[in-house]
């Protein structure tokens, strides 16, 4: 563990305001940004585990959100965020399950917005691979609005349709 990376990024890279809430990194700061990376997955495998944790924007996924909105930040890290969203979205409910009528429950409701999240990525960002994100998530699938938001990013409206 690096105390050093958190002693920077929890001071110097700390914003907070009436509209934020909990952890808010701002990626904009001089560090190594694969280092921060690895040091908020140490912190998260420290903090304390909720029910439905996987439907909740870990510490990385965060900070790769925020690393998005900076201008020329690398690919490698939007498809690295777009691939944790899908990642989380089918460790809750399973990729083989073809359609999304889950239950109406709290973790229902965290499915959608995360879903939500991904599909305004999707939506408002170009630098990912789609092909990879295309792989990730695959044909036959309950991201299917996802899955055509990438086949036409990857200029495949053919197959989209």
């Amino acid at each position: 563990m690096r105390p050093d990376i958190g002693l920077k990024l929890f001071t110097e890279g700390y914003k907070n305001n009436a509209t934020d809430v909990g952890f808010n990194p701002n990626p904009s700061i001089d560090m190594d940004v694969d280092h921060v990376i690895a040091f908020l997955n140490d912190m998260q495998q420290l903090a304390p585990k909720k029910q439905d944790s996987k439907l909740e924007l870990t510490f990385e996924q965060k900070y790769l959100h925020k690393l998005c909105d900076i201008p020329n930040a690398p690919e490698k890290y939007f498809t690295q965020f777009a691939l944790s969203l899908i990642d989380a979205l089918y460790s809750a409910y399973p990729k083989k399950m073809k359609t999304f009528e889950p239950l109406r429950d709290q973790s229902a409701k965290k499915v959608e917005s995360m879903k939500k999240i991904l599909k305004d990525f999707l939506s408002s960002k170009s630098s990912y691979d789609a092909e990879a994100l295309k792989e990730r998530i695959g044909e036959d699938t309950w991201l299917t609005e996802e899955y055509i938001q990438v086949l036409v990013k990857a200029g495949k409206p053919k197959e989209a349709i």
